[in-house]
């Protein structure tokens, strides 16, 4: 964002005198500028730690056993099963 800020102050800095639409295109980047980083500082302080939080606690519990479960026996267990189900798909020879 710095970046961006600093090539719309210069394009006004040069042009405006001559455009002075640029100086509303300057105030509304100004003001998304700090939308987005209002927003984004939430989503680092509120949002993302309540994901982790929330992946941490299913991962502690009977998911995390499942998964477990899942990855010691992938091949015969449920992907059989999947196959017996689906007799339309042709078998890997």
């Amino acid at each position: 964002m710095p970046r961006l800020r600093a090539m719309v102050d210069k394009v006004v800095s040069r042009h405006g005198a001559r455009l002075p639409r640029l100086a509303q295109l300057q105030a509304t980047f100004a003001e998304l500028q700090h939308e987005l980083l209002d927003h984004m500082k939430k989503e680092d302080v509120v949002l993302f730690p309540a994901i982790v939080a929330l992946e941490d606690r299913s991962r502690a519990g009977p998911v995390r056993e499942l998964d477990l479960d899942r990855s010691a026996d992938r091949s015969d267990g449920s992907g059989a099963c999947i196959r017996r189900r689906r007799p339309w798909r042709a078998s890997p020879s």
